[in-house]
């Protein structure tokens, strides 16, 4: 100014409060969606829908000046599993519109709260989770999409928002702690993946079953087979009596 004074290092904790604060908004509106998505959501299977991944060019002529700058990047579109678990999709999405919202400006001194309200975010859906599998009652039906769903949130969806995080601030993609975030669950993954081994086991023992008694009754065809099988017809010019061959008479 006229004056000699430089005023802009009192700008960046204004700007770093303003991100603050929207990036605050957009969470916890992601979170009231995932609450009433959830509520009102049905546990059915979901129709198959068909997925076309996203072409990749050939050449880097076709891809220009961002070759370079994109190479070896990992590509964070969002899970086609996604399709299947609609709360966690609407999750997710209000997750994309926060980190849209940072996108503007970044400041580097909010890398540690925002992992921090990520993986609270992330936490929040879990317990959400959790709590809905101890107070509602689930059909044989609806308990494997909704164990489906709890393995996504863990398997998927946490590394998933750790990875854009990590875009952001690149090498701090372990600041979300995904085990922490989804500790909730881990006893419903658990039981799910026990009774999925206890199914996997007892099919195959059906199955191993099934091959044995149709060994058996390979077996028990081919013992028939062989006894009615006929007995080779005697020489037309002889016959054997007490041990003796004697000529037919002509």
């Amino acid at each position: 100014g006229r004056v000699g004074l430089d005023f802009r290092g009192l700008l960046p904790p204004v700007f770093e409060k303003c991100m603050a604060a929207l990036f605050s908004t957009a969470l916890s509106n992601a979170l009231e969606a995932f609450h009433v998505t959830l509520e009102r959501h049905k546990w059915v299977a979901m129709p198959n829908i068909p997925y076309a991944p996203k072409r990749q060019s050939s050449s880097n002529g076709d891809k220009g000046g961002e070759a370079e700058a994109g190479e070896g990047m990992e590509d964070l579109s969002p899970p086609h599993v996604l399709m299947e678990h609609l709360p966690l999709a609407v999750f997710v999405n209000g997750i994309l519109q926060a980190f849209n919202e940072l996108r503007h400006c970044t400041p580097l001194a909010l890398r540690i709260p925002v992992g921090q309200s990520l993986q609270d975010a992330i936490l929040a859906v879990a317990s959400a989770l959790a709590h809905f599998h101890a107070t509602r009652v689930l059909s044989e039906s609806e308990a494997p999409l909704f164990e489906g769903a709890c393995k996504v949130l863990a398997d998927v969806v946490a590394p998933y928002v750790a990875a854009c995080y990590g875009r952001f601030y690149a090498g701090c993609a372990g600041n979300i702690n995904v085990a922490v975030a989804t500790e909730p669950l881990q006893d419903i993954i658990a039981a799910a993946k026990a009774r999925e081994v206890e199914a996997a086991a007892a099919a195959a023992a059906l199955v191993e079953k099934a091959k044995t008694r149709k060994t058996k009754l390979v077996k028990v065809e081919r013992g028939a087979k062989a006894a009615t099988i006929p007995a080779a017809p005697m020489n037309s010019s002889t016959a054997v009596g007490d041990g003796v061959a004697v000529k037919e008479a002509a």
